[in-house]
């Protein structure tokens, strides 16, 4: 059962596509993301890359934040998530995209978003591309800064952080591991 577990919606149920290719944040670790950014999560905007059940973004919609966009390329896994954003009435602040997220985000002319939730298979040979192409794209105007988190197994993780990301936080839950970077606007 996956249940989340805080804002307006804490303690209802999600459905999801229960494969082995789709792994659900564990609801421990999304309260520790939750707790770690809670202050600024009100009114934030947000892509949640390889979101496969959608849980992160929808935790953060129930948690405040002002809009999500959704991006897997599994289709079953994203109709059962705008199967989810209907039931909590969340449709009107959510984009679903079903597109691979490299692909995706080379398509993107900036970051428009206070936040980026980025948990790929965790095999996945796409770590390295999606760390530098967010640190790549500028800023938009009006966001001062971004927070990219990004979750991993630690025998998995085969990727370096570019220059442009300056480590904030990272933890440790069992087999899950979680890095947040920072991105703050460059001086004018």
């Amino acid at each position: 059962m996956l249940k989340l577990t805080g804002g307006a919606h804490k303690g209802r149920s999600l459905k999801w596509l229960d494969t082995p290719t789709i792994r659900p944040t564990p609801a421990r670790v999304r309260e520790a993301v939750f707790n770690i950014l809670s202050q600024d999560v009100d009114d934030s905007r947000w892509w949640d890359l390889c979101c496969g059940s959608g849980v992160i973004g929808i935790e953060a919609l129930s948690r405040g934040a002002e809009r999500v966009r959704f991006v897997d390329m599994n289709r079953r896994s994203l109709q059962l998530l705008k199967d989810n954003l209907r039931t909590f009435n969340l449709s009107q602040q959510a984009d679903v995209v079903c597109q691979d997220a490299v692909h995706w985000l080379r398509r993107q002319q900036e970051l428009d978003v206070e936040f980026v939730y980025f948990d790929p298979p965790y095999d996945s040979k796409i770590y390295q591309l999606i760390l530098d192409d967010l640190g790549a794209l500028p800023l938009a105007e009006g966001i001062e800064s971004v927070k990219l988190i990004v979750e991993y197994r630690r025998r998995h993780q085969h990727f370096e952080l570019p220059e442009s990301w300056a480590l904030y936080d990272e933890r440790e839950y069992c087999d899950t591991c979680l890095m947040i970077l920072t991105r703050d606007r460059e001086p004018a």
